[in-house]
């Protein structure tokens, strides 16, 4: 049986225990939860997965509620490190419902909010990769530490059957992702809403990445499907500009990949 402090941290999260789905790169187990951090590796029989303290914090501190947060996450907790593990027999599912368009091969899944959260922890060691088209960086705007690859460019023809632009793959995504991050680098990948970060996702793993996420909701989230909604068919329902989170139409000539601003 747990003990009650682990008991209490699975507990904390709504309905049930936390899929915690992060790059396992962290050393021993120690601080003032270190017993309750081994018992649940211990109790769980699936997917071991050891987090740094800050981001496992962080996304556990997203889905508490203001008490619980306050009581187990105190400025007197000098929490070093915890680990969790995904729920028994769900090795590969999230806590939440993925789409069959955004599931990839790697099955690392968050949220925008969740991404933000990790960023904001590990502003040095996880990376925000949007991949949408430069004018849709720039003129629907973005978060500010995104770095901008497109995985296709518009070619302007129309497609009637789609009812939508003809999209070109970026035949250099991999080698421009390539020169700029390592294999095991933290990579949290945005598009418009999922789809095409899922699709950048698998040719990242196929090219040697493995710690990639697919931003679930990307920038501009999901459309609302409710015809009693003025909003119904609006992207209005989840995604970064929804969920309040810090962005810009400033561009950082930085972050952007400038040989891919005239395609």
């Amino acid at each position: 049986m747990p003990t009650p402090v682990a008991a209490a941290l699975l507990k904390a999260v709504h309905r049930k225990p936390l899929v915690l789905r992060y790059p396992s790169r962290c050393g021993s187990i120690r601080g003032p939860f270190a017993n309750a951090a081994n018992d649940l590796w211990c109790s769980r029989i699936n997917s071991r997965i050891r987090l740094p303290h800050r981001i496992c914090t962080a996304v556990l501190m997203s889905r508490m509620t203001g008490a619980k947060r306050r009581s187990l996450f105190s400025s007197r907790t000098n929490l070093k490190e915890i680990i969790m593990t995904t729920n028994e027999g769900s090795n590969s599912q999230p806590s939440y419902q993925v789409s069959k368009g955004k599931q990839t091969i790697l099955g690392l899944y968050v949220t925008a909010q969740e991404a933000y959260d990790m960023w904001k922890t590990e502003p040095k060691q996880v990376n925000i990769l949007d991949v949408r088209t430069p004018k849709e960086y720039v003129f629907v705007g973005h978060p500010e530490m995104a770095r901008n690859i497109p995985i296709v460019f518009v070619n302007h023809q129309w497609d009637a059957d789609n009812k939508e632009f003809v999209m070109e793959l970026n035949p250099d995504f991999i080698s421009h992702v390539k020169g700029l991050f390592a294999p095991n680098d933290t990579l949290l990948v945005m598009c418009r809403s999922g789809g095409r970060s899922a699709k950048a996702v698998n040719m990242l793993a196929k090219a040697g990445f493995v710690n990639v996420y697919n931003i679930i909701d990307g920038m501009e989230g999901d459309k609302v499907d409710d015809p009693g909604s003025v909003n119904h068919g609006k992207r209005m329902k989840n995604g970064w500009k929804n969920s309040g989170l810090p962005w810009t139409y400033d561009v950082n000539p930085k972050l952007i990949c400038l040989t891919c601003v005239n395609r």
